[in-house]
């Protein structure tokens, strides 16, 4: 019916909520305000109030064959009684809906929010599946348009948008140049098939290079095989040598799963590094719950940021993984919970974070939650912890949107050498980076992969011992296995 499946309209919404996040949108949503303003005016309501009724949070996540979508209208202001509602047409359409009079109210907004989730779900399918483009090119009104063009994507364009994103002043654009364009079958690529040549439409890659105010030079612009999680202390070294490695040698694609601002060309640097700061906020606090929203807010990320790098068909290798990784964090974590509640700790966690990432936080935490209280979250995945393995892949590839890997590669690092490794680290050790905990996550990466190698064979499991090595010597060790992963695999 709606001429398009579960897997692409979820894709396309994870995508539409990280640009709502990135430009300051408050909540989520497709037109929701279209149906509140239609039944305000009908119904006799405060025309006045669309403006906040109309804000809302649309979610959507897949569930086997079936795509669940919900909406929240935070801010719905309506009323059954009195002004407006009292006139003759508006009364009698109230009264055909079931709402006219005291005690109508209830049922009146659940009205609003069921006929704005349709409209909402129906124009997110029309936008996946080129509907709504094809039907705005074909019925709307000419006129003259100075279109843009792929030359007005210079210098003078980016560099006021570049000083404000990235609050430098000094900012000076000195080279723009077209890079290789990007493969898929996204509406916006339909839409440059399609569109008049004149026009600039689809989606336009760039390199841009500038200088800072402070006269740095900076450069702006991945079939998945490997997945990398470590063990002991799974940071390695905060700047992620081996996966820096890797990825500078160019036939290997590598996502960083929870610190996505490792890696200079990723679109989302900015929240990434907001969720960092609010994870180390965690960290001062103590409280397990604040570090495991942190750390499912930041997993979100991993989906479209692994869409992303593998359009070109190399290997793929993550530092970690949202369906390996939490089956051996959870229930360490919940060997460390405070039971108590959080009192005054949740303000505390705001306020430890610099205040534009705070905000950033907050409005990822509502695009993923529909609430920006952390705690629920973070008790949610302590309850997870006591679950059974399969039933925690369940919940986080439906969360996530994301499958198992192909392969994972344990990093095999002795405890004392991990602790070692924090000590003098600028930012401080993290909740989990104590000899117990580390011993405790090494337990908890035994018993899961073990698990792991049981449940799902066709999931291959290697070891690498990082006793004694250098982080070149171990970024040889994973490079040979995932190429003979990626052989093996292409035989089959």
């Amino acid at each position: 019916m709606l001429k398009t499946t579960p897997e692409a309209v979820v894709k396309n919404h994870v995508s539409t909520v990280l640009g709502a996040q990135q430009i300051g949108m408050p909540g989520h949503g497709v037109n929701a305000a279209n149906i509140v303003a239609a039944l305000f005016v009908a119904t006799g309501q405060d025309v006045a109030c669309v403006h906040e009724s109309g804000v809302s949070i649309f979610s959507m996540e897949q569930d086997g064959d079936d795509l669940v979508a919900t909406i929240l209208l935070p801010n719905l202001v309506v009323g059954t009684v009195g002004w407006g509602t009292g006139l003759p047409h508006q009364r009698e359409l109230l009264a055909l809906l079931g709402c006219a009079g005291e005690g109508g109210g209830r049922r009146f907004a659940e009205i609003v929010a069921g006929f704005a989730l349709a409209l909402d779900l129906s124009t997110m399918a029309a936008l996946v599946s080129g509907q709504f483009a094809q039907a705005h090119q074909r019925l709307g009104r000419a006129r003259r348009v100075d279109w843009l063009r792929e030359g007005d994507l210079d210098a003078a364009l980016l560099q006021p948008m570049l000083s404000r994103g990235l609050d430098d002043p000094g900012l000076h654009v000195t080279r723009v140049e077209p890079s290789p364009p990007l493969r898929g079958d996204g509406i916006a690529g339909e839409l440059g098939a399609l569109a008049e040549r004149r026009r600039l439409s689809g989606l336009h890659p760039l390199r841009v290079e500038w200088t800072s105010g402070d006269e740095v030079t900076h450069r702006g612009r991945p079939r998945r095989q490997g997945q990398t999680p470590g063990r002991g202390d799974r940071r390695r070294d905060r700047d992620g040598a081996v996966p820096r490695r890797m990825r500078e040698r160019g036939d290997i694609a590598v996502v960083h799963a929870i610190r996505a601002h490792d890696d200079p060309h990723s679109p989302y640097a900015a929240l990434s590094r907001a969720l960092a700061g609010a994870s180390a906020a965690a960290d001062a606090l103590g409280r397990v719950q604040l570090k495991l929203a942190v750390l499912y807010l930041q997993l979100c990320l991993y989906g479209p940021t692994e869409r992303q790098a593998s359009r070109n068909g190399r290997p793929l290798v993550s530092d970690r993984h949202p369906l390996i990784d939490p089956l051996a964090y959870l229930p360490m974590f919940a060997r460390t919970e405070r039971e108590d509640a959080p009192g005054a700790d949740i303000d505390a966690w705001w306020r430890r974070q610099e205040p534009r990432g705070a905000r950033a936080v907050r409005d990822w935490l509502v695009a993923r939650t529909a609430s920006a209280d952390p705690w629920p979250l973070g008790t949610d995945l302590l309850y997870r912890a006591t679950r059974p393995p399969q039933d925690v892949l369940d919940h986080l590839s439906r969360s996530f949107g994301v499958t198992l890997p192909n392969a994972v590669v344990l990093l095999d690092l002795p405890v004392e050498d991990a602790l070692a490794r924090t000590r003098g680290r600028e930012s401080g050790r993290e909740l989990h980076e104590t000899a117990d905990l580390l011993s405790l996550a090494r337990q908890h990466y035994d018993t899961a992969l073990a698990w792991l190698s049981r449940a799902r064979p066709d999931v291959s499991v290697h070891r690498v011992d990082c006793r004694g090595r250098t982080a070149d010597e171990v970024t040889e060790a994973v490079r040979a296995v995932v190429t003979r992963e990626a052989k093996d695999r292409a035989r089959r």
